[in-house]
């Protein structure tokens, strides 16, 4: 009589590891495709609602130079300009990136692309707050930028942050996932 038969196992059931980390050339080729469809409307608006204006009004000028009223009204736009697109992008990078990581699966459009995707550290579907942390060390400090001093700080770190999987072991993340306690894997086929 064999005693094994009809028991069950006693081998140590955790949870399952994650998958292999993703690639960094299919990161970066993610966000490429998820930066392009996120800024062209943000830039063909800017260009539209502030570019051809200005565009228009140096033309209409024919070398009779630039009063400084007319100056002055163009370094507001500017500014105006600058901050709307600033809001723009704030807002439409944070729905981007917290939405399509919670209800698809912790893939974005560019990561469904290169078959990668967010989970937690365990393997665990992403949750809506570790999309909103990886958005705010990542996305969400760039609104800061435009403030002197700063948004020459912030470049190093957006910097550093991107390329710090490169040499993270073992799951190759980068700051905004250590923030967040994600990583980015690659996904199951299917």
């Amino acid at each position: 009589m064999n005693p094994q038969v009809g028991y069950p196992s006693h081998a140590p059931s955790g949870p399952a590891a994650p998958p292999a980390p993703s690639r960094p050339v299919d990161r970066l080729l993610a966000r490429i495709l998820d930066g392009t469809i996120l800024f062209s409307p943000i830039v063909l608006l800017f260009v539209v609602l502030f570019g051809v204006p200005l565009f228009l009004s140096l033309a209409s000028s024919e070398g009779n130079g630039a009063s400084e009223e007319g100056v002055l009204l163009w370094m507001l736009l500017a500014f105006l300009g600058y901050a709307l697109a600033t809001a723009a992008t704030g807002l439409l990078t944070y729905w981007y990136a917290v939405n399509y990581q919670f209800r698809n699966g912790g893939q974005t459009l560019g990561k469904r692309w290169r078959r990668i995707r967010v989970v937690g550290v365990d393997g665990s579907a992403v949750t809506p707050s570790q999309a909103r942390k990886r958005w705010l060390a990542s996305d969400g400090v760039s609104v800061l930028g435009g403030i002197p001093f700063v948004g020459a700080l912030l470049g190093v770190y957006v910097l550093l942050d991107n390329l710090w999987l490169l040499w993270d072991k073992p799951h190759r993340q980068c700051v905004h996932d250590k923030y967040a306690k994600t990583i980015v894997v690659k996904a199951a086929d299917g």
